[in-house]
């Protein structure tokens, strides 16, 4: 059985507000939605927020320089020349093949060769 993040968060509030320790509560979620649910260091971490005062279960900042790529700056070559590929976008942009690519999936673009 699958959890998602958000109904994880929320059952990790539930324990948290019962008063269950980490450790347990990451034992009794595991056991319900399997070993891969929630890592008890993922816990631990959500408790100490909870305690913090902080129950927002909306993804928090990361640190690290945020994206400078404009999605209509790959875009708009594609619409101009869609036999592009990612390796000559990259060298005519000068911007990674990584980067291409997470716009590419972004902007609902897919490999129609893929089988």
């Amino acid at each position: 059985m699958e959890v998602n993040k958000v109904h994880c968060s929320h059952l990790m509030l539930f324990f948290y507000r019962k008063g269950k320790n980490a450790t347990k509560a990451a034992n009794k979620i595991c056991t319900v939605y399997g070993e891969a649910a929630v890592a008890e260091k993922t816990m631990r971490k959500w408790f100490a927020r909870f305690k913090a005062g902080d129950s927002n279960f909306e993804d928090q900042e990361r640190p690290g320089r945020p994206s400078t790529t404009d999605e209509d700056q790959i875009k708009t070559p594609i619409e101009n020349n869609p036999r592009y590929t990612i390796s000559e976008l990259a060298e005519m942009l000068k911007i990674s093949k990584s980067t291409i690519y997470e716009h590419f999936v972004k902007l609902g673009y897919t490999n129609r060769f893929v089988a």
